[in-house]
């Protein structure tokens, strides 16, 4: 999978060393947003920040919180042209984890009684490759409204170590934190304001 996500990065390095710099001069600059989602590349709830590249092309970058930590991110939309319009998506995010992160899940303590109990965790670092579809609508002020639709595959990282050694977490409490984990489907919306 490493491979794969390193072949794809270099293709869009040559993307961008080979596109075209001029740019209509009606097309903003570059647009700074806010969005949410689920999966989506400046997490739960966070900002946004795009540069033009071409009439065709934005450098697209996210930072903000998710279930997984603080998050990061970075990519490219295709086909971004100044109407309505549906625009392919590749990116790279990092969801930062958390350190000692207290939460509720089901366990099972030593005397092997069953309950849903706060404990805490280490949620490890985890990398995610994004392939999407944005649904792009301009306003007249030139503003991008979106919504992100797409699949997140998890590369690397996304583990949990628990920090209470005096409780095991149950096989449906593993499957309620592989839910919070990143990598999945994306479903995002985000409003993003056109700059000169």
């Amino acid at each position: 999978m490493k491979h794969f996500v390193i072949t794809v990065l270099i293709s869009l390095i040559a993307q961008l060393t080979n596109a075209q710099t001029e740019i209509d001069q009606k097309v903003p600059a570059f647009y700074l947003g806010a969005g949410t989602g689920l999966n989506n590349n400046c997490g739960a709830a966070g900002f946004k920040l795009g540069i033009r590249l071409n009439n065709k092309m934005i450098l697209d970058a996210g930072v903000g919180l998710g279930t997984w930590g603080s998050k990061t991110s970075l990519g490219l939309i295709f086909n971004a042209i100044n109407k309505n319009a549906w625009c392919p998506t590749l990116s790279i995010s990092r969801a930062g984890g958390r350190e000692n992160a207290e939460v509720k899940v089901e366990v099972i303590d030593q005397f092997n009684n069953t309950s849903r109990k706060n404990i805490n965790l280490n949620l490890n670092p985890a990398t995610c490759f994004n392939i999407g579809l944005q649904r792009q609508w301009i306003r007249k002020s030139e503003n991008r409204m979106v919504l992100d639709l797409g699949f997140s595959i998890l590369v690397d990282g996304g583990s949990h170590e628990v920090l209470d050694y005096t409780h095991r977490i149950t096989d449906d409490g593993k499957s309620m934190l592989n839910a919070f984990r990143p990598g999945g489907l994306i479903v995002g919306f985000s409003y993003n304001f056109g700059v000169n």
